[in-house]
C-alpha cells in the first residue's frame, strides 16, 4: 500500500479472488457517491477452491447491513465489539490510509485494528449491495493443526480489544 501510487485501494490477499468487475463496480459506486472514502461490499465464500460446487455463501457480509446507515461514531462503538466489514471487500482512498497512519503491525491482523482507526479519524465505512470478491475457507487454516498460530490470533486480538476497544464498550459490555 505505501508504494501504490493511485488514488484507491483494492486488497487482496493471494488466496482470494476478484470477481471480473470488482474494480469497476466499486469506482461506479463512488462516481455516484463522491463522499465515500471507505467501501465494502458482498463476497461469495468457497471452501478449499474456488469450484461451484465448494460454494458455501453467497453475498455473503455482516448480516446487520443497517450498521452502513449510522454515523461514523455510531459505527465506531458498534466495530469496537465486532467485526462488520468482511476484509476482502476493502476499497479505499491512499489518503485514508496516510491520514490513520496506515495498519498497525503490533497486531497478528490488520483488518479490525484498521477499520477502528478510520472510525476514530471520522470516516463513515459504507456498503456497496454487489458482490465484487471471492474469499476462500482453507481447511489448513480454518482447522489449523497449528494451535501455536491460532493461540498467536486470539493473543493479538485480545490485546487489541483491551488497548483500543475497550473504551467504546458500554458498562454492561465491559462486564461481560
Amino acid at each position: 500500500v505505501r508504494a501504490s501510487v493511485g488514488t484507491w485501494i483494492k486488497d487482496i490477499a493471494a488466496d482470494d479472488k476478484l470477481l471480473p468487475s470488482c474494480c469497476e463496480d466499486n469506482m461506479a459506486f463512488i462516481r455516484k457517491h463522491p463522499q465515500v472514502r471507505f467501501l465494502t461490499s458482498y463476497q461469495d465464500v468457497y471452501n478449499d477452491t474456488f469450484d461451484e460446487n465448494n460454494l458455501v455463501a453467497r453475498n455473503s457480509s455482516y448480516r446487520r447491513l443497517e450498521i452502513f446507515e449510522k454515523s461514523a461514531e455510531q459505527q465506531l462503538k458498534l466495530m469496537a465489539f465486532q467485526i462488520f466489514v468482511m476484509a476482502p471487500t476493502m476499497f479505499y482512498m491512499r489518503s485514508l490510509y496516510e491520514e490513520v497512519g496506515g495498519y498497525d503491525e503490533r497486531y497478528s491482523y490488520e483488518d479490525h485494528p484498521f477499520y477502528v482507526k478510520i472510525l476514530e479519524n471520522g470516516t463513515k465505512l459504507y456498503f456497496m449491495p454487489k458482490t465484487t470478491v471471492a474469499y476462500r475457507i482453507h481447511q489448513s487454516t480454518y482447522n489449523s493443526n497449528s494451535k501455536l498460530f491460532n493461540f498467536k490470533f486470539a493473543l493479538s486480538s485480545k490485546q487489541f480489544r483491551k488497548e483500543r476497544c475497550s473504551q467504546y464498550y458500554g458498562f454492561r459490555q465491559k462486564i461481560a
